[in-house]
């Protein structure tokens, strides 16, 4: 990745890099037997805290960014870059405004939770009252 990295700014050192992933930087279940939703056992805050998280890492070409680095989502990346590309702020009102759900738990975009026993508590915050679930195969 770094070689990649380093090809990009020798080619367009103004060059807006984004290394993005769909989930955090660890996935409970490995992913596996997340489609029934009738199984209580594996929709829990854990998992949704892993498919809520958000892995990115993003290289501005210079130090004029901190208005339009304003993104919760992956989608409202895209829109800080076209307006820090645009210099217009104007995309950034687009952003996501509504709740984010996963099975009987749901949080705002900037990670609060709207239900459940942890109501108005930080999702990332909650999560250290479990114990790390260890996917066994």
């Amino acid at each position: 990745m770094v070689e990649d990295i380093n090809v990009i700014l020798s080619k367009d050192r103004d060059a807006i890099i984004i290394i993005a992933g769909d989930h955090g930087a660890y996935l409970t279940g490995n992913c596996r037997g997340q489609a029934d939703p009738n199984d209580k056992s594996k929709n829990n805050i854990t998992q949704f805290a892993d498919t809520h998280g958000l892995f990115i890492a993003v290289r501005w070409p210079d130090n004029d960014y901190k208005d339009f680095d304003q993104f919760n989502t992956i989608q409202d990346l895209f829109l800080s870059v076209i307006a820090y590309m645009s210099q217009d702020k104007t995309p950034l009102s687009f952003m996501s405004q509504e709740k984010i759900c996963h099975y009987k738990d749901c949080a705002s975009v900037d990670g609060t939770l709207l239900t459940g026993k942890h109501k108005g508590r930080n999702l990332f915050d909650a999560i250290q009252d479990y114990p790390l679930e260890v996917y066994q195969p």
